[in-house]
């Protein structure tokens, strides 16, 4: 009985012991799997710590550094021994040492968290700016065991904040500084700020005129068509822009301003703030009303004089054609002084080229430089005669009025200057381009002055790129006016020189940085006053430019009706003589 009974109990145990095994195996393979998990989680939060640029540490109770405190060793240079135990204190500024201590003792007296701020001194030398914290690891009987803590580098936020609060104090400034009233609102539209011209005008406080209370100081009738102009522009993100009277504290007048706001955007495109100013126009208004009377006086007496000068202007007309005859003779002249002009130049360039091919050896290098001066001189200047005999000659070799069609022109000049577009990788777009009345030497000469002129002022390492089109308006008569386009993305100049680009001989740009005589857009501005237009151009520097060439052919006079041996015939006559391009002309 006894047997059986050790025999049942064996077995138990026996059980009991492989029960008690798999139990064993699952908690080790559980153990296992949590060690791993941790590592894991280690390694994470390094990764975390280095992509951050944060300094992770541990300490003792009393800020003694021990182990191996590799982030602190890799930012300091410092080694184990250097920073072990208070040693990493060497490292701190000496002017924030005693901030240091001192926060040290605070937060190990009062076993709490530590929060500040101090410099530290990177391996090369320089300090860093860091914000400090750090969190106590209590044993069970709640005294400090370790202190766990980050360095977070902040130098380059804070600098950037300092940055923030210079600029801000410097627009505040430069607003108190304005005798107008100057103010934000967010992109709600709400006030948030005003200078003080705003309250020494109205009379408010802040607390009044933040958000919409500032409509207070409106004219009642003025409020709506300000609501309605600034609800648009808030809407439409549009340059806000309106006229109304705001009421002056001081002696309760209501005075015209000029109110104006522009928005700033971020890179989404969203508003981040409006910036707006209010300008007193009532004087300019009242002198304004005080122009629009003399402006009435002016017209009668200006009424009075015309049939004077009527009168004066027969007379005119008849001189104007002897005028022409001697502009012809001038002309002539001109040519043939050209032509006088040219013949030595040639020698010049014929014989310095001989000098040059055969002689060159004999010169010394200074020789040899002003040899090459001299031929280059030559050539600008035989260049220079032939810009301004075409310039002279435009009206006087000037062509009957034909059906021109831009868009073949504009692809001959394309071929003409086909070297050029390879040369600089040019990339021409040929928009809509309609079949005009006009001169068609003049217009392809046009054309190829302001291509070329792209292709030539184009920003250094970008490949050009060209856009010509044109727009075409019928007015009342049925007659036609074009036009047209020629735009780049080149170098742009400043709209300031508009005028000085289409006169003879000026330029903006030096003669080694591109080359011309500084003729071509002035040849471009005769051409089109001769088809009864003009030309003008929109840039930005180095964003390109827009040239712009108006034509009105029912305005123009070809060349055909001012030429010496027909206004001989005309001189003294009142009466209109059909000319060759089909149009009377007096």
């Amino acid at each position: 009985m006894d047997h059986l009974a050790v025999r049942r109990s064996q077995s138990e145990l026996e059980r009991s012991e492989k029960h008690l095994t798999v139990e064993l195996a699952e908690t080790n393979s559980a153990l296992t799997a949590k060690i791993q998990e941790l590592e894991r989680s280690e390694q994470r939060f390094q990764g975390r710590v280095a992509a951050t640029s944060q300094i992770l540490w541990t300490s003792g109770p009393e800020g003694h550094m021990t182990g191996d405190q590799f982030e602190w060793a890799a930012f300091t240079g410092q080694t184990r021994d250097e920073y072990h135990g208070l040693g990493w204190s060497t490292a701190v500024h000496p002017g924030d040492s005693q901030i240091t201590a001192d926060g040290w003792n605070r937060v190990v007296a009062e076993r709490r968290p530590l929060l500040f701020e101090h410099r530290v001194r990177r391996q090369d030398g320089v300090y860093r700016l860091f914000s400090v914290s750090a969190v106590p690891v209590l044993n069970n009987d709640s005294s400090i065991r370790e202190w766990v803590g980050v360095h977070n580098d902040i130098t380059d936020q804070r600098k950037r904040e300092e940055e923030v609060l210079a600029q801000e104090a410097n627009y505040r400034f430069l607003s108190e500084s304005m005798p107008q009233i100057v103010w934000t609102a967010g992109p709600d539209g709400g006030r948030e700020y005003f200078n003080r011209r705003w309250f020494d005008y109205t009379g408010m406080h802040l607390e009044q005129a933040q958000g919409w209370g500032w409509g207070a100081a409106l004219h009642p009738d003025d409020v709506k068509k300000y609501v309605l102009q600034w609800n648009l522009s808030l809407a439409t993100n549009a340059v806000f822009q309106c006229e109304y009277r705001l009421k002056r504290a001081s002696d309760g007048v209501y005075r015209w301003h000029l109110g104006r706001a522009c928005p700033r955007m971020d890179q989404q495109g969203a508003i981040v703030k409006w910036f707006g100013t209010c300008t007193d126009i009532e004087d300019y208004k009242n002198a304004e009303a005080e122009n629009l009377g003399l402006r009435v006086d002016l017209e009668n007496r200006v009424s009075q004089r015309t049939s004077e000068l009527e009168a004066a202007n027969v007379k005119l007309k008849s001189f104007s054609r002897v005028l022409e005859l001697s502009n012809g003779v001038l002309q002539d002249f001109a040519s043939v002084a050209a032509h006088d002009l040219q013949e030595p130049l040639r020698k010049i360039r014929a014989f310095g080229d001989r000098l040059k091919v055969s002689h060159q050896t004999a010169l010394d290098t200074q020789g040899q430089d002003y040899l090459n001066r001299m031929l280059n001189a030559a050539g600008r200047m035989q260049t220079l005669i032939q810009d301004l005999l075409s310039f002279s000659r435009l009206a006087s070799q000037g062509r009957p009025f034909v059906p021109v069609n831009l868009a073949s022109v504009t692809r001959e000049v394309l071929s003409d200057l086909e070297e050029r577009i390879s040369e600089t990788g040019a990339r021409i777009e040929i928009g809509e381009l309609p079949v005009i009345q006009a001169d068609p030497v003049q217009i392809r000469q046009l054309l190829q002055n302001l291509i070329g002129n792209s292709l030539k002022f184009h920003k250094k390492g970008v490949s050009p790129i060209v856009r010509v089109y044109a727009t075409s308006v019928r007015d009342s008569m049925g007659d036609a006016n074009h036009t047209l386009f020629v735009e780049d993305n080149g170098i742009g100049f400043d709209e300031k020189y508009l005028d000085r680009i289409f006169t003879v001989f000026q330029r903006l740009h030096g003669r080694t940085e591109y080359e011309g005589t500084g003729v071509g857009l002035a040849i471009c501005r005769k051409i089109a006053q001769l088809h009864g237009g003009d030309i003008t151009a929109r840039s930005t520097v180095n964003l390109g430019s827009t040239f712009i060439v108006t034509l009105d052919p029912a305005l123009s006079q070809c060349a055909s009706c001012i030429r010496p041996e027909e206004t001989q015939n005309a001189v003294g006559s009142a009466k209109p003589t059909l000319a060759a391009c089909g149009k009377e002309c007096v």
